[in-house]
């Protein structure tokens, strides 16, 4: 006799890109590798703001991305660090350095939408329009908590873009598909 186990349940991951070196380079590449594993992705455009606690560095390019996956957690974050490697990426001591890429899972939903509590929410993603204003653009009628406001309401409370906030469209869909 053989025991049936149900296939794991997808999550919606929110994930947000960021680079402030060779951004036009190492964006789309983060992409492209985030392709393989997932199949599927929406992105926001790309947003372009002076670098947080580094004066004088280069600005960052950030670009939410959101996608489905049956990978637990610390697999997850294992492929999301993989491909930060790959790119270029060196960790240092400075959380503020320059980087290739930088990849972070803010929010994780379940299929009805609901947010989880394991992986916690990135308490970032609420103070910082960097993070947040992507986020809403990609998924706009998510909440943090039932019965809370959404991201785009969230994101509205920081006012029209902030002046030094540049907003960049993306090439081609929204919605990306890997090919077969």
């Amino acid at each position: 006799m053989t025991s049936s186990s149900s296939p794991p349940t997808p999550v919606t991951v929110l994930l947000v890109l960021g680079s402030n070196i060779d951004p036009e380079v190492n964006l789309p590449r983060a992409v492209e590798q985030l392709l393989v594993f997932c199949g599927s992705l929406r992105r926001s455009a790309v947003f372009v703001s002076p670098a947080v606690g580094a004066p004088g560095t280069p600005d960052f390019h950030n670009q939410a991305i959101v996608i489905e996956t049956i990978l637990d957690p610390p697999t997850l974050r294992a492929k999301l660090r993989a491909i930060e490697t790959e790119l270029g990426r060196r960790r240092s001591d400075d959380r503020n350095a320059p980087r290739t890429i930088d990849i972070d899972r803010v929010a994780t939903f379940d299929p009805r939408g609901e947010v989880l509590p394991s992986p916690p929410v990135d308490p970032d993603l609420l103070q910082f329009a960097h993070l947040l204003i992507p986020a809403a653009e990609v998924l706009p009628l998510a909440t943090l908590n039932e019965g809370g406001p959404s991201l785009a309401a969230l994101a509205a409370e920081f006012g029209p873009l902030p002046a030094h906030f540049e907003r960049r469209p993306v090439e081609g869909p929204r919605l990306l598909r890997r090919e077969e």
